[in-house]
C-alpha cells in the first residue's frame, strides 16, 4: 500500500491498536467493534483487507479467517460509502468467498492448491491495481465524515 504511515487511515488504525493495548485487550475481534470509535472500525477492517489480500491475496484474507470475522462488516460498510472503487472491492468479496470456502481445501494436495490459485488470482490481480485508488477513496470519505462530525 502506498498511504504514507502518517495517512489518516493509519492513524485511526494506530489509535484503535493503542486504545486496545493500553486496555490490556487484543486488537482484534469483537470487544475492539465496542471500545474502539466507528471511525478507527472502518480503518481497521479496511487495513486488515488491504494488508491480507496484498499480502496473500483473498485466499489468505479468508484462509486467516477474516472473511468470517469481519467480512460482512466491511460488506456493510462499503455499501454505504458507495464510492466507485467500495463498489468494486464488494464485487471482489462476494465473488472471492463464493468461489473459495477454506474448509474446502485439502492443504496437502497440490492440486488443490492450484486450483485455488487459478480462481482467485484474477480477483487479487484486480484489485492490486485500483488498490491505491480504493484507500484514497476512503481516506476521503473519512476526512469528511471527520470534519462534519467536527473531529478534526
Amino acid at each position: 500500500m502506498s498511504l504514507s504511515d502518517d495517512a489518516l487511515l493509519h492513524k485511526l488504525y494506530d489509535a484503535g491498536d493503542l486504545k486496545m493495548t493500553r486496555l490490556g485487550l487484543p486488537t482484534h475481534g469483537e470487544m475492539r467493534i465496542l471500545v474502539c470509535s466507528f471511525y478507527q472500525n472502518v480503518a481497521t477492517l479496511v487495513m486488515n483487507y488491504t494488508s491480507q489480500v496484498l499480502n496473500g491475496g483473498h485466499q489468505q484474507w479468508i484462509d486467516n479467517e477474516y472473511a468470517e470475522d469481519e467480512g460482512q462488516d466491511l460488506l456493510k460498510i462499503l455499501r454505504f460509502i458507495d464510492g466507485e472503487h467500495c463498489r468494486k472491492v464488494v464485487k471482489l468479496i462476494e465473488q472471492a468467498t463464493r468461489l473459495y470456502k477454506r474448509d474446502d481445501i485439502d492443504y496437502d494436495d497440490e492440486e488443490d492448491w492450484g486450483a485455488v490459485d487459478r480462481t482467485l488470482s484474477p480477483l487479487d490481480t484486480e484489485f492490486y491495481s485500483f488498490n491505491d485508488e480504493f484507500c484514497a477513496e476512503i481516506e476521503s470519505w473519512l476526512n469528511k465524515q471527520l470534519e462534519l462530525n467536527g473531529k478534526t
